[in-house]
């Protein structure tokens, strides 16, 4: 293994352990990014303002509003190198299941940008519900409220 390679590796692991320590306003801007990347399948770039909008609204974010953007850069730059499903799932772990609930509808809010639910909208968000174990009449309610 050469420099290069070992730099990569050592990078990586670094970035892994920010994943082990979240707090809970890290775990929503994990979520929210994560939803921008999976219904807009792609970088979610254009979206960091809107997303920051979002999380900005969300009463635990508030007393952390000062770092959300810095938050989303970092999260979406820990995600191009490890694993995005990996981040969320560990993000998921980190949440209560009332807090689990408050990320599924940031991840709506997200998803539903322009208020129309595609079918690969919808996919996602199953996706996001069932990796954060939402109850699937609370995924219904949620969705119906922003739609």
């Amino acid at each position: 293994m050469d420099a290069t390679d070992r730099n990569k590796d050592e990078f990586a692991a670094y970035e892994y352990m920010l994943l082990k320590n979240l707090a809970v306003q890290d775990a929503l801007v994990i979520l929210t990014t994560y939803a921008a990347q999976l219904v807009l399948q792609q970088d979610c770039g254009e979206e960091i303002g809107r997303i920051e909008a979002i999380l900005e609204q969300c009463p635990v974010c508030v007393l952390e509003k000062e770092g959300i953007l810095s938050r989303i850069h970092q999260y979406l730059n820990v995600m191009k190198t490890v694993q995005p499903l990996k981040a969320v799932e560990m993000a998921a772990k980190t949440l209560t299941p009332n807090f689990r609930e408050i990320a599924f509808e940031l991840a709506v809010k997200v998803a539903l940008k322009n208020n129309v639910l595609t079918r690969e909208k919808n996919e996602a968000l199953d996706t996001i519900a069932h990796t954060l174990a939402v109850d699937k009449e609370y995924v219904k309610r949620i969705s119906k409220k922003y739609i």
